[in-house]
């Protein structure tokens, strides 16, 4: 019979974003040698991301999102995505509802953020821990992957006097995190609850390698179970069609956040090159509207979303497919190991020195390199278009299988 092993995370679908792959990964290949049932938060009918074509065949255990997440993302997602408005209602009035709810609605959330400490979700906390106590049997494993962090401490709170086997699965950094350090009272508060963490959990995983050297430097006491596990991508994800793209194309399917990716140079290589076709899609939409100044030229796509399954298409039709690094050294772009597998060109944006760049060190043999400057970024697009296309054969050591192998052997002993 199956040990039971729950896994404490938002990103379980609906939600999309690169997060969610690493959640249906550990779901995957953990059902294979355990009986996996999740716990997560409630998703509102407007929630900022959802992907329809993402789904796992296990229980979730849903909890009540907090005050904030409930007013913020709406009702739970068996409500009707829009509430009907009544006919007879006069605009001037709907105009005026509508006003005052925006109001209302912005004035919590400036409150909301100014009081948040640990991070956005710190509202759900006591939901998620009273799952977990209410559900979790005291000899099962947990997993709690962020972000968010406010998982790692609901479910330190929730385990306290039991003895149940934890491991702890980081995404970013947190404490630690170089593009969004802490200071003040907030720092204090999120660093001892860090300390706890660390100390509670039996195993800790890292997605890069100079966040795993970071937080062992750290915590020296505890680096010895403190472990690299980075994303990955799924080789089902081929079964995804190619679809027609304009001639040529390029594609940008991440987000451009204004902390760690500088995409300036970038925009100013889009007006110059009228006669290639740029996609964007997800994230980085708005990043692009507001540098291009609303001002959209003809070469240029904007796509607000795509679920998985059309990324993964995209990526494989595309002419080039662009990504852009971190200038915080600690972090990898997650999607990286799905350009690896699906893309046909690669075009890799530096923002730091590429002998000390994890990313560049991970696809360094199947990409063209760029400094972040104008010309740059266009000789490299035009290198890459007068080249042959072609279709690489899918990495197997950059695969979620290969992740997760030494992870699971790592379980094992520590169990046994």
């Amino acid at each position: 019979m199956k040990d039971e092993i729950y896994i404490v995370a938002q990103a379980f679908p609906p939600v999309g974003g690169s997060h969610v792959a690493r959640i249906i990964a550990f779901q995957k290949i953990l059902s294979q040698y355990y009986n996996v049932t999740g716990i997560s938060i409630k998703v509102g009918n407007k929630y900022p991301v959802i992907d329809n074509s993402s789904a796992l065949n296990i229980d979730i255990i849903r909890t009540y999102p907090g005050f904030f997440h409930s007013i913020v993302h709406g009702k739970e997602l068996q409500q009707p995505a829009e509430l009907p408005i009544p006919h007879k209602m006069a605009d001037s009035k709907i105009s005026r509802l509508t006003s005052l709810k925006k109001l209302i609605l912005t004035s919590i959330i400036k409150i909301y953020r100014k009081i948040e400490i640990i991070d956005s979700y710190y509202d759900w906390i006591p939901f998620l821990y009273d799952a977990i106590r209410k559900n979790v049997p005291k000899d099962a494993m947990l997993v709690s992957s962020s972000m968010p962090n406010s998982v790692h401490v609901a479910t330190l709170l929730a385990i306290l006097k039991r003895k149940n086997f934890w491991w702890a699965d980081f995404g970013d950094p947190w404490t630690l995190n170089k593009s969004l350090p802490r200071t003040g009272i907030r720092k204090a508060v999120e660093s001892y609850l860090e300390q706890q963490i660390v100390k509670r959990a039996d195993l800790i995983t890292f997605t890069t390698v100079e966040t795993l050297k970071d937080y062992a430097e750290k915590y020296k006491l505890y680096a010895g179970k403190m472990h690299l596990l980075r994303m990955g991508y799924n080789e089902n994800d081929n079964k995804f069609p190619l679809i027609d793209m304009p001639n040529p194309s390029v594609f940008y399917g991440g987000s451009l956040p204004s902390e760690n990716r500088d995409s300036s140079e970038f925009v100013q290589a889009i007006l110059r090159m009228q006669d290639v076709n740029f996609i964007f899609a997800g994230g980085s939409v708005n990043s692009i509207k507001k540098q291009l100044n609303n001002k959209i030229p003809n070469n240029v796509t904007l796509i607000s979303w795509l679920d998985h399954g059309d990324f993964i298409s995209y990526l494989k039709s595309s002419d080039i497919s662009v990504i852009f690094g971190n200038s915080n050294y600690q972090q990898v772009p997650g999607k990286i190991y799905h350009y690896a597998a699906f893309a046909r060109h690669i075009l890799y944006i530096s923002n730091i020195d590429m002998n000390t760049d994890e990313t560049f060190s991970i696809i360094d043999q199947i990409s063209e390199p760029s400094l972040n400057d104008r010309m740059s970024i266009e000789v490299k697009i035009r290198k890459l278009l007068s080249e042959e296309r072609h279709i690489l054969e899918m990495p197997t050591n950059l695969s979620w299988e290969s992740a997760l192998k030494p992870i699971l052997k790592i379980i094992n002993e520590k169990r046994s």
